[in-house]
């Protein structure tokens, strides 16, 4: 998912080993004043993993949190509901797309013709065009999102999309994403354009909703539903704040990231 948090760095990480998650907490409030530092609460230690010579993944999210698919199917409600999805990160991995536009330099002098800045990029509907029109063509799906719709799919859930992106062109990804996974969603897919997709979630009545980044599961949890995490790939270009997966307590797919 695409967010203006912050802007990143334009490296792709094609060679990383280890997913490595924010691991800030917050500062100890200070020694005169006292009831503010017994009712702080420092923020989580975002998770890790580590692959270990042996080839497995030592994991560091919080006991009971790492859910497989088995356990994930078995923990579903009885009877169709409502299910959403995030898009980029999450079903697809789209960092091919936003490579072209995000770190473009086609322009005078090699400067970025959709933008000088990553705001102004996101806010440049021939960006959003371009990404839909043409640069989404070299976007590939994740196992996991063929793996987790199908699931939904065969019990006959009703699968909805809301991403935030910008929703120039929209048509092109509802066309593209029919094309990719073979599944019927609930339409049109709701574009946020980076803003909360927390009254989407409401107005869709999701029972559930799937994310890679920080947003998507605070979103879902602000809306009173179950958020489960998908990992970033390893090699996703950084377009937004590192996902700090297990931050809130939400279930974390194993390898999700591919």
């Amino acid at each position: 998912m695409i967010t203006l948090n912050r802007a990143a760095s334009a490296l792709v990480c094609l060679t990383a080993t280890v997913l490595v998650g924010c691991a800030n907490t917050t500062p100890p409030a200070a020694a005169t004043a006292p009831a503010a530092s017994s009712a702080a609460k420092a923020a989580p230690t975002c998770a890790k993993t580590n692959l270990l010579s042996s080839g497995q993944l030592a994991r560091s999210v919080a006991p009971g949190r790492w859910i497989t698919m088995t356990e994930l199917q078995a923990s579903l409600p009885k009877g169709p509901v409502d299910v959403g999805f995030d898009i980029d990160d999450t079903l697809v991995f789209p960092s091919p797309s936003f490579q072209a536009v995000l770190f473009n330099t086609d322009g005078p002098g090699g400067s970025n013709p959709y933008g000088a800045d990553m705001r102004a990029v996101v806010s440049n509907p021939k960006a959003w065009h371009d990404v839909h029109h043409v640069h989404d063509r070299y976007v590939i799906p994740k196992q996991v999102g063929r793996d987790l719709l199908a699931l939904h799919q065969k019990r006959g859930d009703r699968i909805h999309y809301i991403t935030a992106r910008v929703g120039v062109e929209g048509a092109q990804l509802e066309a593209r994403m029919r094309k990719m996974f073979g599944v019927e969603f609930v339409g049109p897919i709701i574009f946020t354009a980076m803003k909360s997709k927390t009254e989407a979630m409401r107005a869709r009545n999701l029972t559930m909703y799937y994310g890679d980044s920080d947003s998507d599961i605070e979103y879902a949890q602000a809306a009173g539903i179950r958020g489960v995490r998908v990992l970033r790939a390893t090699n996703a270009i950084d377009y937004d704040r590192r996902p700090c997966f297990g931050k809130f307590g939400e279930e974390v797919i194993i390898d999700s990231d591919r």
